[in-house]
């Protein structure tokens, strides 16, 4: 990979403002459909998921969070610390009510922090947003490191989610803290990426 870290944020943030709505809207569809495939299939000791809202761009979730949140499943999201240098998780019970919700200064959906907080160590599984990656797990994000530092020794299962365009064939550049994905879910693709994930796989080779 001749691009270093910085070069591949611009790349991809460039990209990705590109993409309009309804694209990214029937994209993410199908970003749903395999993640539940996914979860229903070989994950299903996971009762307690964390997640994140989208940016513009993003693969959109809200969907898949607002079934999982109709059966009284509990779900969690990241919240910005008032330092700005890490993120906690806090527990939801909608998407809707603002009572639960508020928004930070750089524009993210987050829990407030009356609500219920959440350590790793409750979470089966995390959702990771991501700018790019590779099929090995490494992912690039915005380069303030939250996503991982957050999952610096966490034990459970960490799913990044992407559009097929954002999946690099060769390997991203990578510093020692970067924590690599157990999955890589795509439009089209389920990818597992660690060893721990890799028996799962087989039922969706």
């Amino acid at each position: 990979m001749s691009q270093n870290k910085a070069e591949l944020r611009k790349l991809f943030l460039d990209k990705r403002k590109r993409m309009q709505q309804p694209e990214v809207e029937r994209r993410s569809s199908f970003v749903v459909k395999n993640f539940v495939s996914l979860s229903s299939q070989s994950l299903l000791d996971i009762v307690f998921w964390g997640g994140y809202r989208a940016l513009p761009g993003e693969v959109d979730f809200d969907l898949q969070y607002r079934r999982i949140l109709e059966v009284g499943t509990p779900l969690a999201f990241p919240r910005m610390t008032a330092d700005n240098k890490r993120i906690e998780f806090y527990r939801v019970t909608s998407l809707d009510n603002r009572n639960e919700w508020d928004l930070h200064p750089w524009g993210i959906s987050q829990p407030k922090s009356s609500q219920p907080k959440v350590e790793a160590g409750e979470l089966g599984g995390i959702i990771v947003p991501l700018l790019c990656g590779d099929r090995a797990g490494s992912r690039i994000g915005y380069g303030k490191g939250y996503y991982d530092c957050y999952l610096e020794g966490y034990q459970g299962w960490k799913c990044g989610i992407a559009f097929d365009w954002q999946v690099l064939t060769e390997s991203v550049p990578t510093d020692n803290y970067d924590v690599p994905l157990d999955f890589l879910i795509t439009e089209t693709d389920i990818v597992s990426c660690s060893t721990r994930s890799l028996p799962v796989s087989e039922k969706f080779s």
